[in-house]
């Protein structure tokens, strides 16, 4: 969910009742995608839009194809054992670990 300026009266955005011909205006107009390996990273990188991936349950192999995708994923894991049922717990990613990784802008 997007949500503009609180500042100002205005509506968030809300996406779980959109057909996917409505969303993608939203994603290709983004000037980054935070988030994990789903829809949205997939269209923002193939529209040349950086996308900070973060790999809990998806192999390697789905970021691969694009120069755009950089991965994010548990520090004591390697990315070759991160597949599908790796369930690997979203908190030893920490909001803090991706932040730095938007603010350097490594990718």
């Amino acid at each position: 969910m997007f949500k503009k300026n609180t500042k100002r009266k205005e509506k968030k955005k809300k996406f779980y009742n959109k057909k996917i011909e409505e969303v993608i205006p939203f994603l290709c107009s983004a000037d980054m995608y935070v988030g994990n390996d789903s829809f949205g990273s997939h269209i923002t990188a193939q529209s040349g839009i950086k996308s900070l991936v973060i790999l809990l349950d998806s192999p390697k192999a789905y970021t691969d194809y694009s120069k755009n995708y950089h991965r994010i994923f548990p520090e004591d894991v390697k990315i070759e054992n991160i597949t599908h049922g790796s369930n690997l717990n979203p908190d030893d990613v920490s909001v803090e670990k991706v932040y730095q990784e938007i603010l350097n802008n490594k990718f």
